[in-house]
């Protein structure tokens, strides 16, 4: 666990558990399912006096903030000394601070939230191609690279996103249908590649940024031996660079 300062916020464990809780709430709509989600994804880490008093912690937070606090949970944390079981060997200074620090933080969740929040609606992100789309992605200066989607991923409804393979093509005019069927990937080969597929996920990130300069030109069925998952994460705007840095590296080695 790391923890920058003596609030109760200041705590890796508790960052990580208000994000969580704020992934379920959004997701489920429910902040009492969100509660239920986070106590069983931290399961083993509850009884941890570090960890645990940091989760709870959040979890109240996280309740307070959407106006909904259970009142078991409060009163766990209310309990006389709980948060500060790891901070007995700080200095005083710290563990006076600390001290008032979780007493202010339990006076506040203990009051009713004067504005709390409503919880927030999931903005639906789809995949912005389907599986065998064959791209054409216009350059800044006019030339045309390619990318051939592999299959499409919507798990998590707000970053919906494309497994893309690039293709190994540069040309002063938009991609024919032959590099797609020849299945010309483009590998990589510099550096410390050792023969890497650029092939990555891509999602929404950045695509409004690009999205005039990308065209689909055609369209091929993904074959058995295609690539289905990759654990590379890129951003569309990125989709060029192998491309435009292999053919600088050629024209520096010519």
């Amino acid at each position: 666990m790391g923890t920058w300062g003596t609030a109760v916020e200041a705590d890796d464990t508790f960052q990580d558990a208000a994000g969580l809780f704020d992934h379920h709430v959004k997701r489920q709509q429910s902040v009492e399912v969100a509660t239920s989600a986070v106590l069983d994804s931290y399961a083993e880490q509850l009884d941890d006096v570090d960890e645990g008093a940091a989760i709870l912690f959040a979890i109240v937070d996280r309740q307070w903030t959407f106006g909904k606090v259970n009142p078991e949970l409060l009163s766990r944390i209310s309990a006389d000394g709980f948060g500060l079981e790891n901070w007995q060997d700080a200095s005083k200074a710290d563990l006076k601070k600390r001290q008032q620090d979780v007493k202010k933080f339990i006076e506040r969740v203990s009051a009713d939230n004067p504005a709390p929040k409503k919880i927030p609606k999931i903005v639906r992100r789809k995949p912005k191609f389907t599986a065998g789309d064959c791209l054409a992605y216009e350059l800044p200066d006019g030339r045309f690279t390619a990318a051939y989607v592999l299959a499409t991923n919507d798990t998590d409804p707000e970053h919906g996103r494309d497994l893309v393979v690039v293709v190994d093509y540069l040309g002063s005019e938009p991609p024919g249908m032959k590099p797609f069927e020849d299945r010309q990937w483009l590998y990589l080969h510099h550096g410390s590649w050792n023969g890497q597929l650029d092939c990555s996920w891509y999602g929404p990130e950045g695509f409004r940024k690009v999205a005039k300069r990308i065209s689909v030109v055609g369209k091929l069925t993904v074959r058995e031996e295609d690539p289905k998952t990759v654990n590379s994460f890129k951003c569309w705007e990125g989709l060029a660079y192998q491309v435009l840095y292999i053919e600088r590296l050629n024209k520096e080695g010519a």
